[in-house]
Order: C-alpha cells, then structure tokens, then sequence
C-alpha cells in the first residue's frame, strides 16, 4: 500500500523554505535554480521528514524520479550537512 504523503506535516512546512535555503533552490541534478523547484524525499517515503532525507529537483527531474523510481545519492557538503544537523536538532526539539 503507498504511502499517504505528509506535505501538510508542520515539520515539512517548517523545513522547506530551509531546504530551499541550504540547496539554493538547485536542483541536484541538472543545477537549474529556480524557487518552484521541488523538494524530494530521497528514500521516497514521504512521511520521512528528516531533514537530511531532502534535496531539491526541478519539475522535470521530480517527475523522473516518482515515474522511473530512480534513487538519488547527492552527497551534502560539509556546511550543508552541519547545518542540517543543527536544524535536525532544533526541530526535533520542537512540540507539533
């Protein structure tokens, strides 16, 4: 059975514009930057909001990967795990 997507979780709302942030609203594939690009679960589980379990896509790629099911291995950089860590922590931190 699929999963029933978590978007409107408050963790998910409160991490997105973070995502943006911490990607530069790049997508991880194609580097296209572009604010309406997509934020993607990179297990595929969309009640996994962990931060680190995020990378954004632009549209095309977004839709490449729920249709070809392709995995995505983008490694962070330092600041950017460091960062998410940090968010993690505070996040986890906070009552929903």
């Amino acid at each position: 059975m699929k999963k029933q997507a978590n978007h409107q979780a408050p963790k998910f709302r409160f991490l997105k514009p973070l995502i943006h942030m911490v990607f530069e609203s790049r997508c991880v594939i194609c580097q296209n930057q572009n604010v309406n690009n997509h934020v993607h679960h990179i297990d595929n589980d969309s009640t996994n909001n962990e931060p680190t379990n995020f990378v954004i896509l632009c549209k095309a790629h977004h839709t490449l990967a729920h249709k070809q099911n392709f995995q995505i291995t983008k490694r962070l950089s330092n600041q950017q795990a460091l960062f998410l860590n940090e968010i993690t922590d505070y996040v986890n931190s906070l009552t929903f």
